[in-house]
């Protein structure tokens, strides 16, 4: 377990223990709100392991959810979990007059409690699981490499991160908007890029596949 995964997980435990000591003084509106970040950081410990991560709160649950939940490495219920969690606290944070009980934060809680755990023995499961870690050929070992001009090299790298990050954006996109049913557009608004984004993303990918 790396650094930034292992710091993700000992934040979302923390947050954890906050909301257990808000929900025993009574403040069940902050309390949810830290038993949400709680599994936030969690799902966010899981996504380091891709050395992936986003802006918005959206883009994390939607990768979580297309890679992980929808894949079978974490049962449905924690895509439910993760969704509900999420609509509370914007609700308690929020909307005004929004009551919360305290059985709901309790819920919330025990929610947290749940998915922390089975991200812990997610994470844990890696740790012991042989070695396969890719490793980056040198290049100084391949003497046709050592034709290549260094302007070229960086160029190359720099298209590869365009077209990494174009297909990161479309499949997000995408995704977002058939599974929570709505526009391409509104899809964009929630993941944070424009329309106009998206559409040069597609553009580039197609003009990629043109070229393979």
């Amino acid at each position: 377990m790396d650094d930034l995964v292992r710091y993700r997980l000992d934040s979302a435990n923390e947050r954890l223990e906050s909301a257990r000591i808000l929900l025993d003084a009574g403040n069940f509106r902050d309390s949810i709100s830290r038993s949400y970040y709680a599994i936030f950081t969690a799902v966010r410990a899981v996504l380091a392991v891709d050395h992936v991560d986003f802006s918005k709160h959206a883009g994390v649950i939607a990768y979580f959810q297309k890679e992980y939940v929808k894949t079978g490495q974490f049962d449905k219920k924690y895509s439910k979990i993760l969704q509900n969690a999420f609509q509370i606290r914007s609700n308690c944070d929020y909307s005004d007059f929004f009551i919360i009980s305290k059985s709901d934060a309790e819920e919330q809680y025990s929610n947290a409690q749940d998915m922390i755990n089975a991200i812990t023995i997610y994470l844990q499961s890696l740790e012991k699981e042989e070695d396969k870690t890719i490793k980056v050929p040198n290049f100084e070992e391949f003497p046709a490499f050592k034709e290549i001009e260094e302007g070229n090299r960086k160029k190359g790298i720099e298209i590869g991160e365009a077209l990494g990050e174009a297909r990161n954006l479309v499949r997000l996109v995408e995704y977002f908007a058939k599974n929570s049913k709505v526009s391409i557009e509104e899809s964009c608004r929630v993941y944070g890029c424009t329309l106009q984004e998206y559409k040069d993303a597609k553009t580039l990918l197609a003009k990629e596949h043109e070229n393979a």
